[in-house]
């Protein structure tokens, strides 16, 4: 692989995403909106198919310097028809850093959030739920999931009552 064209920095990779993001949403965005899937449930409200994996490549810094491709990356997204924003407290800054460009911005109306509880831990998961909303700097999730199921007999009752609590958190 040579190694003038693979990128050595995050700046490099977030950049690579971003096209590679645009490169797969383009003919949709040529045809004028972009490929949605419908949303279990509610099958009259979707979410692009195109979205933002945070992952490791939002895990950074916290200097402006630092999140201006990202916030790019933000931009392009949403200027795109893209709204879908994937992360999770276990992707190191990430949520407090997509948190942060989404209240810069003002860009958080026109995005679809997707976090998950890392662990199944009975009695806390609202207040794990609570530090992602406080990370990502909002008073809604879109789609809270649980990031690993391992016990075949866990209880989702705990889950189950958190999507009662509709004015905090919205779940589908």
């Amino acid at each position: 692989m040579r190694r003038d064209v693979f990128p050595t920095t995050r700046r490099g990779a977030v950049t690579m995403l971003a096209g590679l993001g645009v490169s797969v949403a383009a003919p949709g965005w040529a045809q004028g909106a972009m490929l949605a899937r419908a949303i279990p449930q509610h099958p009259a409200e979707g979410v692009p198919v195109v979205g933002v994996g945070t992952a490791v490549i939002f895990d950074i810094g916290s200097a402006p310097a630092d999140r201006a491709s990202h916030t790019g990356v933000i931009k392009a997204l949403v200027a795109g028809g893209g709204t879908v924003i994937d992360t999770a407290p276990s992707y190191g800054a990430a949520e407090g850093i997509v948190g942060n460009i989404l209240q810069e911005t003002g860009l958080r109306p026109k995005t679809f959030i997707a976090t998950k509880l890392e662990r199944y831990r009975p009695g806390q998961l609202a207040e794990e739920a609570r530090g992602c909303l406080e990370r990502l700097k909002t008073n809604k999730l879109d789609l809270l999931q649980l990031h690993n199921v391992r016990e075949p007999g866990q209880s989702l009752k705990e889950l189950n009552e958190l999507i009662s609590i509709k004015r905090c958190i919205r779940f589908y």
